[in-house]
């Protein structure tokens, strides 16, 4: 499934990717790769934080720093 969201992905059909990371949760939510891309995938800010949060507790650098810079964005603390 994952490689197949990557497909999907790769050629521009987001939904699609999202629909095939998201089954392949259902049957392993503890893929840390997983939870990034659909972190940084979908649009919705509330729905994509929930992966990135995931992915952080974790141990994904990358979804911390990503949590860190969207707080940072949405808080203006510079």
């Amino acid at each position: 499934l994952n490689e197949l969201a990557k497909v999907a992905a790769a050629q521009g059909r987001a939904g699609e990717a999202r629909g095939y990371w998201e089954e392949s949760l259902r049957i392993d939510d503890a893929q840390v790769e997983v939870h990034e891309r659909l972190g940084l995938l979908i649009p919705d800010p509330s729905l994509a934080q929930g992966h990135l949060r995931r992915a952080a507790e974790l141990g994904s650098t990358l979804a911390r720093f990503e949590l860190a810079q969207r707080l940072w964005d949405r808080y203006q603390l510079w």
